[in-house]
């Protein structure tokens, strides 16, 4: 499959990149698009952003207690590869990457016969800036 690179494409890849500690949904996209461009529609947003998962760009997610989902921008491929936390109040996310997922997986498989899903592990609390 040929995906082509579209202005509106790169404008939403961009607009990740610059807020990648953000969970952002597609009408939030679709809003920034609007102001750069004014020409494109839900529809095409959801394409575009179908288009950058697939090309590892960017990833698709789900939080709980939340029907939406959200995207964000993969500054490495190694994103899976460490805990995510979210700001209960703000909504921002911070990439915890000092913690050694893989150890911690292999620790819970051993103690408890479980494998997690690296790519859906989100700790949920107050960040700093929130606590004040």
């Amino acid at each position: 499959m040929t995906i082509y690179n579209t202005k509106q494409s790169q404008i939403i890849l961009d607009f990740l990149k610059r807020n990648s500690n953000k969970d952002l949904t597609a009408e939030q996209i679709l809003q920034y698009v609007n102001r750069k461009e004014k020409i494109c529609g839900l529809t095409t947003v959801y394409r575009q952003l179908k288009n950058l998962v697939s090309e590892n760009k960017i990833k698709k997610y789900y939080i709980a207690n939340d029907s939406s989902c959200f995207y964000q921008y993969i500054s490495d491929n190694e994103c899976h590869e460490h805990l995510h936390f979210k700001c209960e109040k703000c909504g921002k996310t911070l990439h915890l990457e000092k913690f050694n997922i893989q150890e911690i997986n292999s620790t819970l498989s051993k103690q408890y016969n479980i494998l997690v899903d690296t790519s859906k592990t989100v700790l949920y609390g107050l960040c700093n800036n929130c606590q004040k």
